[in-house]
């Protein structure tokens, strides 16, 4: 479990009052992860990694018209990189989100999941649909 006390963000209660709770304790527990958490910031690295490697690798393969052979390296990276993103749409639903309206740390599964459908999941699940492993299956 990892426990720390940063700055809050300021808000704004009134037209000219601005909320003066300076700071706040946030703990990552009950299966949610804190986006400030160092645990975190590593795996957005990764992330970030991967995105970079899927903004190089596709246009070559497209460029050149490489498919990688099932069970070469390419192949098993490709199936690693697809799994690693579809994992983080689950990650992403125990992810606490700050609420926009009163500036806190919303750590509740249902409006956490709620808000995560609202916005990102279909451009999550349409970016995830592995169409060219299914593609792939039909031919063989």
């Amino acid at each position: 479990m990892w426990t720390d006390t940063i700055r809050a963000p300021q808000r704004v209660v009134k037209k000219g009052v601005v909320d003066t709770e300076p700071e706040v304790t946030i703990t990552e527990g009950c299966g949610l992860l804190h986006p400030l958490s160092p645990r975190r910031k590593y795996y957005d690295f990764f992330q970030i990694f991967l995105l970079m490697w899927t903004l190089y690798i596709v246009p070559m393969r497209i460029a050149f018209a490489f498919e990688p052979e099932v069970g070469s390296l390419a192949f098993f990276i490709d199936v690693f990189v697809d799994a690693f993103f579809f994992t983080d749409m689950f990650i992403q639903m125990q992810t606490y989100y700050l609420s926009g309206r009163t500036g806190r740390w919303v750590n509740n599964h249902v409006k956490i999941r709620a808000k995560y459908f609202r916005s990102w999941f279909i451009v999550d699940f349409v970016a995830v649909f592995p169409a060219d492993y299914i593609v792939r299956a039909m031919h063989y």
